[in-house]
C-alpha cells in the first residue's frame, strides 16, 4: 500500500514534468551531528535546486521533497515542487521512484537511491557537476558519502 501511494505521487508528477528529482532534506539530528557539517537548511537546499535548473536548463523538472521536519513550500518559490508525506516509509519509496536523488549525506537517501537503482548527488557547499549525475543511469557509489562502509569492513 505504501509503495502504491508513492507511485501515485510520482506518476502524477510524470504526467506534467519531464524530469522527477527526489530531494531528501535531513534536519533534526543533522543540525548538531558533526558540528552541523552535513546540515543543509531548506533555504540552502532551495539554492542548490535553483543551481540545478540554472546549470542544466531543465526548467520542467519537478522536485519531490522529503524531510524529517515540516517544510514551508514558499522557501522553494519559483521551483516546481511536490512535498512528500513526511511518513518515513512512504518518503523512502517515493524517493526511490524518482530519476535522480539529491540529498543529505545519510544512509536513508543512499538506501533509497540503491533500492530505486538511481544516481544520488549529495548536498555540497561546492558547486556540483549536474551533468555528471544526469549521465548516470543507475545507482553508483559516491566516495563522498558517509553512508559507505569500506573502512568498517577492513
Amino acid at each position: 500500500r505504501i509503495s502504491l501511494l508513492a507511485k501515485k505521487l510520482t506518476d502524477q508528477a510524470r504526467k506534467k514534468y519531464s524530469k522527477i528529482v527526489g530531494v531528501h532534506i535531513r534536519q533534526g539530528d543533522f543540525r548538531a551531528y558533526a558540528n552541523g557539517e552535513y546540515y543543509f537548511s531548506p533555504e540552502k537546499v532551495a539554492l542548490i535546486l535553483k543551481d540545478f535548473i540554472d546549470k542544466t536548463g531543465l526548467a520542467d523538472t519537478c522536485f519531490v521533497i522529503a524531510s524529517d521536519e515540516k517544510i514551508k513550500p514558499e522557501i522553494f518559490s519559483g521551483l516546481n515542487i511536490v512535498l512528500s508525506s513526511g511518513k518515513i516509509m512512504e518518503d523512502f519509496f517515493t524517493l526511490a521512484q524518482t530519476d535522480l536523488l539529491i540529498g543529505a549525506n545519510s544512509s536513508f537517501g543512499a538506501f533509497a537511491a540503491y533500492y530505486g537503482n538511481i544516481p544520488m548527488a549529495i548536498f555540497s557547499a561546492e558547486p556540483l557537476d549536474w551533468n555528471f549525475y544526469l549521465d548516470q543511469k543507475k545507482f553508483f557509489f559516491d566516495q563522498k558519502s558517509i553512508a559507505h562502509l569500506p573502512q568498517l569492513l577492513n
